[in-house]
């Protein structure tokens, strides 16, 4: 992917638009964390308002701005597994909008370990929203010829190469108790 793609997607994510890119894991729906974007993505999966979606950051420094203040041992499990492919849910700072959490206390939180997305990411120097590119009711789409057509015209870019490292959703793991919960078995063995 060229920087002229780059410059595109951000110019698309600046204006509030949604688009398919290649995550980490499996193909992913992003945007910018408002809550126009928010509802247009879950307006795309056919899924629930209140049905938060996950952050993608940039970096372990820029996920601290979103979330409350990390103890020693959530520190230590985020620095062994990040950045890769495993999504951490944590209490969510109070100056955190609930526009991106869709009202909850929480927030899932991803640094992905893959090149492309790092480096759109890093031009574009904010977080994004992102879910992966499916109806709620199907399955994850694994392959960019599997998204469904339906979703596919309702964003306004696509970018369906390099494959994302994966074929199957992030491990996700909640740290808002004392002792580490698995919520969803993924990408990373736990």
């Amino acid at each position: 992917m060229d920087l002229t793609s780059i410059a595109n997607v951000i110019t698309h994510l600046k204006n509030n638009r949604v688009g398919i890119f290649p995550c980490d894991t499996i193909w992913g729906l992003i945007g910018l964390p408002t809550k126009e974007v928010v509802a247009t993505i879950n307006a795309l999966k056919k899924s629930e308002k209140s049905k938060p979606l996950l952050m993608l950051m940039p970096s372990l420094s820029v996920a601290k701005k979103w979330i409350a203040p990390l103890s020693d041992a959530q520190l230590k499990f985020v620095d062994l597994h990040w950045p890769g492919p495993l999504t951490v849910i944590f209490n969510k700072s109070h100056k955190v909008s609930g526009d991106a959490t869709c009202v909850q206390q929480t927030i899932a939180i991803r640094v992905p370990q893959f090149k492309p997305l790092n480096n759109l990411l890093n031009k574009l120097g904010q977080p994004l929203v992102s879910t992966s590119v499916n109806w709620a009711s199907d399955a994850p789409a694994k392959t960019f010829k599997e998204i469904n057509p339906q979703i596919l015209s309702g964003v306004s870019f696509a970018i369906n190469t390099p494959q994302p490292l994966h074929n199957q959703p992030s491990t996700i793991v909640d740290l808002t108790t004392d002792q580490p919960k698995l919520v969803r078995k993924g990408v990373v063995p736990l």
